[in-house]
């Protein structure tokens, strides 16, 4: 069966199988009786990896590109922290102090999220690394101004029955430290450097977020498991990220997506940067089959497929990089031969991901909350 078919090689660890042994050995004994002429012919000219795709993120209905996107978003966290101006309720500023910040993290700074998990380029989604930190900041800006009021709220008693309850101060409390969190983890992940306080703060803030994998709201729990294996993957030694993330063939808790298939990609990746490239392809492949069954939306169950294969295809690529063209040209020969395959049955028109949308839970903002549409326009082809 040549590679050319798509099954996987049987490498182990870059080494050849042993029937591709046997025939080479078959081959060169055959040549023994063959002229000078015919036994040396020149190697031939190894093929490269082809290029990736360009891919792009799965459209924002109403939006023509995630630039005009991400500037609405903006418009809107304005609208919703002029609100907490508006209101003389302590309990009604936290509310919407806590909705700003929460839409800047789930939405504003998404586009660069997504792309980032997917390994490319955050500028991409037309956030640089200026409006990113500035997003970031405002963020932090208006939970510092939330945990003031809360701090701040007076207690309730007879002679003042309308303030919060105990209750109610702990819920709005808990709310800010979650979203503290995950402020630091995406601060921590985007961050460009790789200087040692970087990695310190990586370090922290995937500390920082570990509460809240016991979390009962299930969407809160995983996105908090894959943003703290994402912080982990970025160390040296992966292990820890593995130990966090489910089995990659594991069915997502429900309410769990799109972070429990964010955190099985990253998963895969990992195995493969450990030494098992082949085994991340096979389980890559079932994921890519299993997604049919997880996503009920037929457009974001066709992203998920792509993003799928498209990560396959950056598996491939990988590992063709890494082997030798002297020792494991059969090898490279067949990432060449299966990058070319993944390609023509990908993306050969559509090359859309999919989103990790909302990069962070969003709970119910207030009631008139609605995301605007300022800056749309029309939707690309």
């Amino acid at each position: 069966m040549s590679f050319a078919q798509g099954r996987l090689p049987c490498f182990g660890h870059g080494k050849l199988p042993v029937l591709l042994f046997v025939a080479s050995l078959a081959n060169a004994a055959g040549s023994f009786g063959q002229s000078d002429d015919t036994a040396r012919k020149p190697p031939e000219v190894e093929r490269n990896f082809p290029p990736l795709p360009s891919v792009r993120l799965s459209p924002v209905p109403d939006f023509a590109d995630d630039a005009s996107y991400i500037r609405s978003i903006s418009v809107h966290v304005d609208e919703v922290a002029a609100r907490a101006q508006q209101t003389d309720d302590p309990a009604g500023k936290v509310e919407w102090l806590l909705a700003a910040a929460n839409l800047i993290l789930a939405q504003q700074l998404e586009p660069p999220c997504t792309l980032a998990l997917l390994k490319l380029h955050a500028e991409e989604s037309g956030a640089s690394i200026t409006s990113l930190t500035d997003a970031l900041d405002r963020a932090d800006r208006l939970l510092a101004d939330a945990n003031e009021l809360i701090r701040a709220i007076p207690a309730r008693s007879e002679e003042e029955p309308q303030n919060p309850t105990p209750d109610d101060v702990t819920r709005l409390s808990r709310r800010a430290e979650a979203l503290r969190a995950f402020a630091d983890s995406q601060r921590a992940y985007l961050s460009s450097s790789d200087a040692a306080e970087t990695a310190s703060h990586r370090r922290r803030a995937a500390s920082a977020i570990a509460p809240l994998l016991e979390d009962s709201d299930k969407q809160i729990a995983s996105a908090a498991r894959m943003w703290q294996a994402a912080l982990r993957a970025l160390e040296d030694d992966p292990a820890p990220a593995l130990y966090i993330l489910e089995p990659a063939l594991m069915e997502p808790p429900p309410g769990s997506l799109p972070y429990a298939f964010f955190s099985r990609l990253l998963r895969c990746r990992l195995i493969a940067a450990r030494g098992g490239p082949a085994a991340a392809l096979a389980l890559l492949t079932q994921i890519e089959e299993r997604a049919n069954d997880w996503f009920t939306d037929a457009p974001r169950r066709a992203d998920a497929t792509r993003t799928c294969a498209f990560v396959r295809l950056q598996i491939v690529r990988d590992w063709y990089d890494r082997l030798s063209p002297a020792t494991e040209s059969d090898e490279r020969a067949w990432c060449v031969a299966e990058g070319q395959r993944i390609n023509e049955r990908n993306f050969k028109s559509v090359v859309t991901m999919l989103r990790l949308a909302p990069a962070i839970p969003l709970p119910a903002p207030p009631p008139d909350a609605e995301p605007t549409k300022t800056d749309k326009e029309a939707r690309p082809d």
